[in-house]
């Protein structure tokens, strides 16, 4: 009988300090972080799937073209001065001397517009890959937010950069075997691996191809 209420005072602690010790797990439960909700981009193919990227591509081939018609101009007219020099007839020593200034001032002229239209070509490519880059940055940025993605992050494992270069057969091929897996390990590769369900590419292809057709 005397043993009696010293066992319910036991109890009696002992589910005070359970229940305690729930009240702490649910409180420090409340007060934990949640998990970061991370994301991947595959740039690449983000691009190649844009239909502003065919236009864009189509631009500035259309501004080679124009490059290109020039250079053939230029080259006709080297041929025709260089077919005149050589034709046989008869020249002062004057004539030749022209001939052959006239000549070197457009193989100089065609180095230097060669010169002048791969600079603007590289210059109007950089200009609308910038314009689409940050198209890009903003489509990520809704599409995270919408889904509430706290980190997203381009994509540089073997599904996004391609497989390893194969073994070479040759020794003298070693070489350029490990410039290759140095460029693609060491420098562009930052991810082993990546779970295909966290990759929100096609949703931000399809959210980017509806601002293009509504024109934002």
């Amino acid at each position: 009988m005397n043993g009696t209420p010293r066992t319910y005072l036991l109890l009696g602690g002992a589910m005070c300090v359970a229940m305690g010790a729930m009240l702490g797990l649910s409180a420090a439960a409340r007060s934990a972080p949640e998990p970061t909700k991370v994301a991947v981009i595959n740039l690449a193919r983000l691009q190649e799937s844009l239909e502003i990227t065919q236009i864009h591509n189509r631009e500035v081939d259309d501004i080679g073209k124009g490059f290109e018609a020039d250079y053939e101009a230029i080259k006709t007219q080297i041929k025709d001065k260089e077919a005149e020099r050589n034709s046989g007839q008869v020249l002062t020593p004057q004539q030749d001397w022209t001939l052959q200034k006239d000549i070197f001032e457009l193989q100089e002229m065609m180095k230097a517009r060669l010169q002048a239209s791969q600079m603007l070509i590289q210059f109007e490519d950089g200009r609308r890959f910038l314009q689409r880059y940050r198209m890009m940055l903003d489509a990520t940025a809704r599409v995270a937010a919408e889904q509430r993605y706290d980190l997203v992050l381009m994509r540089s494992d073997v599904a996004a950069l391609g497989p390893l270069p194969a073994a070479p057969t040759e020794p003298a091929e070693f070489m350029k075997l490990f410039a290759q897996m140095n460029e693609q390990i060491l420098v562009r590769r930052r991810m082993f691996y990546v779970n295909e369900s966290i990759d929100i590419t096609d949703q931000v292809i399809a959210r980017m191809g509806i601002e293009f057709n509504q024109g934002g």
